[in-house]
C-alpha cells in the first residue's frame, strides 16, 4: 500500500510539470515534537518542555495558476526534512531523557491564494494536505540505541495537514523571491499499535520561484496560429 501511495505521488508530481507556470526550490529551518503522546495504557509520560532543535532541510515543486489574475495557484512539491527531537520519559518517580532523530521525505499538495496581489509583492496564505515517509528514525536513551525502522518501530507514513503565510517578493517578470511560514500536525498515528502521538512541526522557509517564458497552453495556442496563418 505504502508503495502505491509514493509511485501514485511521483506520478502526479511529474505530471504536473506539464500544466505548470512556476517552478520553486525552497531551504526550510524546522523544529519538531511529538504532540497528544499516549503510552499502551493511554497516559501520557513525554515531557515536551525540553529545547527544540532547528534542522535543516531542502525541497522543490511546481506551482500552476488556478485564475487568470494568478491569485489562486495549486502547489504540487516534494521536501526532505531532518528532526531532532529531545524528550523524557517518565517511569514512576524517575525521569529518563531521550532522543529521537528522524528523516524524512514528504509529498505535498495544497492551494495559495493571494490576500495582497500587488505586481511587486505579494501576501499568500496556504494550506497543503502531505504525507511523510520515514527513511531514518532512531532513539537513543541511557546507553540503549533503537533503530525505528525495524523491530519497535514509529509508523513510517504520517498524513498531515499544514497551514501558514507566506510573502514573495518579484524580483523580475521571471523570477521572484518568498519567504514562508508553515505548521504541519500529522493526523493520530501507532507505535507497534500500543502507544500513539502526532507529530507537529513549525517551518520557516525560504525560497525562489521561477516562472517559465510561457505557459504550455499559450504555446500551444501560438502554434495553431501559426498554422492557420
Amino acid at each position: 500500500m505504502t508503495l502505491r501511495v509514493i509511485k501514485f505521488s511521483v506520478w502526479l508530481l511529474v505530471g504536473s510539470v506539464s500544466y505548470a507556470q512556476t517552478l520553486y526550490i525552497e531551504s526550510s529551518l524546522s523544529s519538531a515534537y511529538f504532540k497528544d503522546y499516549k503510552n499502551d495504557v493511554g497516559v501520557t509520560t513525554l515531557d515536551n518542555s525540553y529545547s527544540k532543535p532547528i534542522e535543516f532541510g531542502v525541497g522543490g515543486g511546481v506551482l500552476i495558476d488556478v485564475t487568470k489574475n494568478t491569485r489562486f495557484k495549486w502547489d504540487f512539491g516534494v521536501n526532505y526534512n531532518k528532526y531532532k527531537i529531545n524528550t523524557s520519559f517518565i517511569l514512576g518517580n524517575s525521569t529518563t531523557p531521550s532522543h529521537y532523530n528522524l528523516s524524512y521525505v514528504s509529498f505535498k499538495t495544497g492551494p495559495y491564494f493571494s490576500i495582497i496581489n500587488h505586481p511587486k509583492i505579494k501576501l499568500q496564505a496556504h494550506s497543503h494536505g502531505s504525507f511523510d515517509y520515514l527513511i531514518f528514525g532512531s532513539n537513543e536513551y541511557n546507553d540503549v540505541y533503537i533503530d525505528l525502522t525495524s523491530g519497535h518501530k514509529l509508523s513510517k507514513v504520517l498524513l498531515n495537514y499544514h497551514y501558514g503565510l507566506a510573502l514573495e517578493i518579484i524580483i523580475n517578470s521571471k523570477n521572484s523571491f518568498y519567504i514562508s511560514y508553515d505548521s504541519k500536525q500529522s493526523l493520530t498515528t501507532n507505535i507497534d499499535n500500543d502507544e500513539s502521538y502526532r507529530l507537529k512541526v513549525t517551518s520557516l522557509m525560504i525560497g525562489l520561484r521561477f516562472k517559465f517564458s510561457e505557459n504550455f497552453k499559450e504555446n500551444d495556442t501560438n502554434t495553431n496560429r501559426n498554422h492557420i496563418d
